[in-house]
């Protein structure tokens, strides 16, 4: 190279990071004679505000950035509430929202080169609060740039808070280096009480047992265990190491679960005669939509451990990658299939932390690792990216179980939120559709409705879909 291009240059990245306004096109003659134009892009504008509650407090708050084509980004506030964006001209839509429970509030804005805008001040009301009815959202499964995440563990950490998740396990693969960090995180408000005293968010330890025949989440200890030299497509049968696994996860401490069990390759789980040695089984994995292949056969299987008398908590994880959730809507079909809208509505939705969420029941509302822990062991909660179910049977609510006392009949207690309404919400006794409401796209449903046909052994799960890829399933309640 020679010395005067070399000088070109230095001289063209000082003007890029000193900040032009325009377009900067500069023609470098190279020691051949040819001519190549190099053009830096336009500076972006800036977009600045502050997003509050509907009782005057500054919270974190999630903002889907939404460009003039269509494409979609998922940004975050600051810690304290306050955000600035950097976007390129054009004309956008930003959508303010904190998690299922809230409002969304949308701007409209034009962004032009160098410009500073300020927004007006965002308030986000809250619509529901499932704390009322005792049960705190969290989310058991994601990864941060430790394992393969594309973001930081602040990044991760950030995007619970702006969902309004009480709770988290950090569970990157086979490695504890971000959990020290991740441990901080219990110095953030992820809400606040009606009287603007903190609700602070409450991290837990994990970690993701990664190996070529199956993933297990180990919730509640930063455990690594070793990988063994063992390869399943050459006929290799690690029971034994399995069993190990499980074992080293619950004498750690630990529950145990099974990860996207259904899906393909060595991300499934192919050992079913050890199964007693786990506590949970993961039903809904959030890189699925909830009506994809590895979602719907491990619900179908899961129905018929039920069946047989053989009860393993449901649970589920966003197994979230990437906190921003790109969304191109170029990726739907030129001619699509009722499956492809379906799976755009999906992915328009967005795939971030907390989609799905694991609701569990905390009756006194202290969330601390051994009460998370006990609900997730005995099936105290339901899985939801949007629509919040709540049930009981004379007090009975999931994971419990009701006694007939002889009768075959009996009350079912139901409640039900979705911010974007409901379409549908189906009673399933023993793993058959026996009842299916219509809910009209109605926002807020409350019933008592009558089952039947009941006997000592029976179960039921409740299953509600929603507008735009919403979906929610429960876990059981019993009979005796």
């Amino acid at each position: 190279m020679s010395q005067r291009i070399f000088w070109i240059i230095i001289t063209v990245l000082g003007l890029a990071f000193a900040g032009t306004t325009t377009a900067l096109v500069v023609t470098l003659a190279s020691d051949s004679g040819d001519e190549t134009a190099i053009e830096t892009a336009p500076r972006p504008g800036r977009v600045r505000g502050r997003v509050y509650d509907d009782y005057g407090n500054m919270v974190t708050a999630g903002i889907i950035v939404e460009d003039e084509n269509g494409n979609q980004e998922r940004l975050q506030t600051n810690y304290l509430g306050g955000y600035t964006l950097r976007l390129p001209p054009g004309e956008y839509r930003l959508h303010f929202t904190r998690g299922m429970q809230y409002s969304i509030v949308t701007e409209d804005i034009t962004v032009e080169s160098f410009k500073t805008y300020v927004l007006n001040d965002v308030r986000l009301v809250r619509l529901f609060d499932s704390r009322d009815y005792g049960y705190y959202p969290g989310d058991l499964h994601h990864h941060s740039t430790w394992s393969d995440g594309a973001d930081d563990v602040d990044s991760v950490l950030l995007s619970h808070l702006s969902n309004t998740l009480y709770f988290g396990f950090l569970t990157d693969h086979n490695t504890a280096s971000g959990l020290a960090e991740w441990m901080q995180g219990d110095r953030f408000a992820v809400d606040m009480t009606p009287t603007g005293d903190p609700v602070w968010f409450s991290p837990f330890l994990g970690n993701e047992v990664t190996t070529l025949y199956g993933h297990f989440n180990a919730l509640g200890t930063g455990i690594v265990i070793p990988e063994w030299d063992i390869d399943v497509s050459k006929g290799d049968i690690p029971i034994e190491e399995v069993s190990y696994i499980a074992d080293e996860i619950r004498r750690s401490g630990a529950v145990s679960v099974i990860n996207h069990p259904f899906s393909r390759d060595e991300l499934g789980f192919y050992f079913w005669e050890i199964l007693d040695e786990f506590d949970a089984i993961e039903i809904w994995n959030g890189v699925y939509s909830p009506h994809g292949r590895e979602n719907v056969q491990v619900r179908e299987y899961w129905y018929g451990l039920l069946n047989d008398g053989r009860f393993f908590p449901a649970v589920s994880g966003s197994d979230n990658h990437s906190v921003r959730s790109p969304y191109n809507p170029n990726w739907l079909p030129a001619n699509p299939t009722d499956d492809d809208l379906y799976h755009d509505d999906f992915l328009k939705m967005g795939r971030y932390t907390g989609m799905p969420s694991f609701y569990a029941r905390i009756p006194d509302g202290t969330i601390s690792l051994e009460n998370v822990q006990y609900a997730l062991m005995n099936g105290h909660g339901f899985m939801s990216n949007g629509i919040l179910l709540f049930a009981d049977v004379d007090g009975a609510e999931y994971g419990d179980t009701h006694s007939l006392n002889g009768n075959t009949t009996a009350n079912l207690n139901l409640t039900a939120f979705g911010r974007e309404g409901i379409d549908v919400i189906r009673i399933i006794h023993n793993g058959v559709v026996v009842e299916e409401i219509d809910v009209n796209a109605e926002r807020h449903y409350e019933n008592i409705i009558v089952i039947d046909s009941l006997e000592p052994g029976d179960w039921i799960v409740l299953e509600s879909e929603g507008p735009m890829a919403r979906y929610a399933i429960t876990n059981p309640i019993f009979f005796d």
